[in-house]
């Protein structure tokens, strides 16, 4: 799949032949002042909740991902059993 870079100009001054040229395109990073933003992938009737589904179920894995490597680098990833059943029982506490 390629990646074509597009600024954001170009989708707002052009929006039809952006959307037109992502099947062909394969994806378009959107760029504001050079800094990636956001990726637009193309979809069709047929496979568009798959491809939806895919693509949450990535992200919530890179989220994950990066959830543990901060717990790592804070020194969480060795609390005991107990220290996590306190820290969880503080906010539930406070809901009650």
């Amino acid at each position: 799949m390629q990646l074509k870079w597009l600024t954001t100009r170009e989708l707002v001054g052009h929006p039809g032949a952006v959307l037109n040229a992502l099947p062909k395109d394969g994806a378009a990073l959107l760029t504001t002042n050079g800094k990636p933003r956001a990726l637009l992938l193309p979809v069709d009737e047929a496979s568009f909740l798959e491809d939806v589904t895919a693509v949450i179920g990535y992200l919530a894995e890179q989220g994950a991902q990066r959830a543990r490597a901060k717990a790592v680098a804070e020194g969480r990833d060795q609390m005991s059993d107990e220290a996590i059943e306190a820290v969880i029982a503080k906010p539930r506490a406070a809901r009650r």
